[in-house]
């Protein structure tokens, strides 16, 4: 029994971390696809059975430390089959100043998990400021912190602050936040100067120097780097903006906020400037039962350490 359950714990780590590497795949599977998958969710089930077979057979000379890990077991495999059936987690790019809602089907590609019987979340959030600590040579994200403004029908609105440490719970939903970029909004004007579009594009413009691109409804794509600190002559924030149609570059120049560029029968310009952020939205009935599996497995180890610290005096 013992030998079947290693062999089944060597499996779930080996196909774990072979799918989350992509080894077999064009990319990397999403964890929550894999522990919801059927291999994994076979083998949890099977571990199981022969943890309670076990304990039946040896019922009477079973100590109280071995009825501890079959209470962890038995909670944490409930609590994984409960999360399959009842689970909702997404994530959602969010531009300071967006109101994105839970029901909404706005969550970004391979994010998004939907168990048989999970319910969306009845919830609004507005990004009303995102604020941000960076390394000494300002290429990585040290901290991230959000003021955030929830919303729900029949109840007043609540602002909290979320950070990018652990979510924050809201009724029965866990919210946080990762990662961070930048959202130009750009002006597209006929030759004439009449507004043709605007809208914000979140794009991956950090660190400084980094370059993205958008593409709107015409035969150009736009790349964009932006230098927040400016040059080295210590001049402003600017852009590397560079336009081609096709392959050829019809223009590449250097620009600041609301500095038109005039190409071929258009202007653009990059009036204004957001930050953008990842928010997480998770609804897990299954946390309570594999959260207080987790909470016994630590006391048990604890436990394990004091006895193994006298044991050595």
């Amino acid at each position: 029994m013992s030998f079947l359950r290693f062999l089944i714990i060597i499996f779930c780590v080996t196909y774990y971390f072979v799918e989350r590497v992509g080894l077999f795949d064009v990319s990397p599977i999403p964890p929550s696809a894999l522990l919801f998958s059927i291999p994994m969710l076979s083998a949890s089930f099977l571990f199981l059975i022969i943890t309670l077979l076990s304990a039946i057979r040896n019922f009477t000379t079973i100590k109280a430390g071995g009825w501890f890990l079959i209470l962890i077991v038995v909670l944490l495999i409930s609590g994984l089959w409960v999360s399959y059936f009842t689970r909702f987690s997404g994530e959602v790019v969010l531009t300071e100043g967006q109101t994105i809602y839970g029901g909404h089907n706005i969550y970004v590609a391979n994010t998004l998990y939907h168990g048989k019987f999970a319910v969306h979340p009845d919830i609004g959030i507005t990004l009303e400021k995102l604020e941000a600590s960076f390394s000494a040579d300002g290429t990585d994200v040290l901290d991230l912190k959000g003021d955030v403004t929830l919303i729900q029908a029949s109840k007043p609105q609540k602002k909290i602050v979320l950070t990018s440490g652990l979510p924050k719970l809201f009724d029965d939903t866990w919210i946080g936040i990762r990662d961070f970029g930048y959202s130009p909004r750009y002006v597209l004007k006929s030759k004439d100067g009449s507004v043709l579009d605007s809208a914000f594009m979140f794009l991956k413009l950090f660190p400084p120097g980094s370059e993205d691109s958008f593409r709107l409804l015409s035969p150009h794509t736009y790349y964009l780097q932006y230098h927040p600190s400016g040059g080295d002559d210590g001049d402003e924030s600017y852009f590397s903006f560079r336009i081609t149609r096709n392959k050829d570059i019809v223009i590449s120049k250097r620009v600041a906020l609301k500095e038109e560029i005039s190409f071929e029968n258009s202007r653009i310009s990059i009036d204004e400037i957001r930050k953008w952020t990842v928010v997480s939205i998770t609804r897990d009935r299954g946390a309570f039962f594999y959260v207080p599996a987790l909470i016994l497995s630590c006391i048990y180890l604890i436990s394990k350490v004091f006895i193994i610290a006298r044991k050595i005096k």
